[in-house]
């Protein structure tokens, strides 16, 4: 199914695919230009400079500006280092996903991020002072103390101008990666200097010497300048020259290993976007906009959370429920009730009222139920052979109703479909009257 692809489609992050790699070359991966257990991708539109110009830098000089600009976050400067074949392939590839996209599908998505996000914010205290949440890999106090920058990170990224689906058919990199991209590298940098293994400082702090230029070809050679940790473990720390083989693409020097590996995520994007038909996303727009409804219904739920075992317990049932979409294709399910009678919409508890009722012990049932709806809608009746499903437009925990159910026993409860099946009680016998004895008379 087309959806299984769409995983990857956070590789559009370009700005992030040259951290990623650049920070592996730097930490000593000396992997040859093409693998031999990996096929070459596809070669890209490009011009081999046949000159050198002598206003041009030098390779080294090259280098040193594109590792200052991983340090001061100016992704702009990063975005000039890159040859221009490279600009044409991030440009088409931005722009064709977003012709793929629906509109509909796109803005709900970021309504769901936006509201993430605000939900991360409001339980900051039952996240990070949660004990039943592990983050071996987190620093705790670095995640408590700047918790906020964290959040604004990804603030900024949500209203930016990606979620223009408008802009992003017309995507420009050098003006994103110059404006938005500058923006988010810059905090990001900030953030990242708060750690004392700060990957941004000693990832790309490197001496970089020209070895040897012949043409456009060189070769540069990198020494670390810092100890970039990357595990827990001991490491050796003296210190080695790395040398790698540099080219001039369209007047540019750039490092081949680098190039391979941008080649390399662009035929994997092409691949990715080929895979999906030019309609499928607007034809599952109904599955994909029920999975979104599915999202903000749990965000809901979670956003009620008083304590950090409601959080946790709210957080696993949102990925139960998450797996079980995904796992049936997200189809839509039938309703239960008249076709033209539409289901209440957001958050729900469906009651299932089993048991001989007459007038009265229905319209009981129904005011005791009523009360626990959202203010100002309605809930769905469906009246069967002995039994009636009433669907509840509610925020209330699943426990809250059941705890609200006075006029039955709770029998079996769903958490996952939020449904729960009362037995009625029965209608009380009317007391006999005593007879009066004959002496009495």
């Amino acid at each position: 199914m087309w959806d299984q692809s769409t995983s990857r489609k956070s590789r559009c992050g370009s700005c992030l695919w040259v951290a990623a790699i650049l920070l592996g070359m730097l930490s000593g991966c000396n992997r040859p230009a093409t693998p031999a257990s990996s096929p070459a991708p596809a070669p890209i539109a490009e011009t081999i400079a046949t000159d050198t110009d002598p206003l041009s830098p030098q390779p080294d000089e090259a280098i040193r500006r594109l590792l200052k600009a991983f340090q001061t976050g100016e992704a702009g400067v990063i975005w000039d280092s890159l040859p221009p074949p490279h600009h044409v392939q991030i440009n088409e590839f931005v722009r064709e996903f977003a012709t793929k996209m629906d509109r509909e599908v796109w803005e709900r998505l970021f309504v769901v991020a936006r509201r993430i996000i605000e939900v991360l914010r409001d339980k900051r205290d039952l996240i990070v002072g949660n004990p039943e949440f592990k983050f071996p890999s987190v620093n705790k106090r670095l995640l408590t103390e700047n918790y906020g920058e964290m959040i604004a990170l990804l603030q900024l990224i949500v209203d930016s101008e990606l979620s223009d689906l408008d802009k992003l058919r017309t995507f420009d990199g050098k003006t994103f990666f110059a404006e938005t991209g500058t923006r988010f590298l810059k905090q990001l940098v900030a953030l990242s200097a708060k750690d004392p293994n700060d990957p941004f400082r000693k990832g790309f702090d490197a001496k970089v010497r020209l070895v040897k230029i012949d043409g456009t070809q060189a070769t540069i050679g990198l020494m670390m300048t810092g100890t970039f940790v990357m595990t827990r473990q001991a490491i050796d720390e003296e210190q080695r020259e790395t040398q790698m083989p540099v080219r001039k693409i369209d007047g540019v020097w750039f490092v081949a290993d680098l190039d391979y590996g941008l080649r390399k995520m662009y035929q994997d994007g092409r691949e990715m976007l080929a895979a999906i038909p030019d309609d499928a996303i607007r034809k599952n727009r109904g599955p994909l906009i029920k999975l979104l409804q599915t999202v903000e219904e749990d965000l809901d739920r979670i956003a009620l959370a008083k304590t950090g075992r409601e959080f946790v317990l709210a957080l696993g049932l949102a990925q139960v429920r998450l797996n079980q979409l995904v796992a049936e294709g997200i189809q839509q399910s039938n309703g239960t009730g008249p076709s033209d009678e539409p289901a209440p919409r957001g958050r729900t508890v469906t009651v299932v009222v089993k048991g001989e009722m007459d007038k009265a012990a229905r319209q009981r049932v129904l005011d005791r139920l009523k009360t626990l709806k959202r203010t100002g809608e309605k809930t769905r009746v469906t009246d069967g052979q002995g039994l009636m499903k009433i669907i509840i437009p509610t925020d209330r925990f699943l426990q809250e109703v059941v705890d609200a159910i006075d006029f039955g026993s709770v029998g079996d409860v769903d958490e996952v479909e939020r449904q729960l099946t009362v037995i009625l009680k029965p209608k009380p016998k009317p007391a006999k009257k005593a007879k009066q004895d004959s002496s009495g008379k």
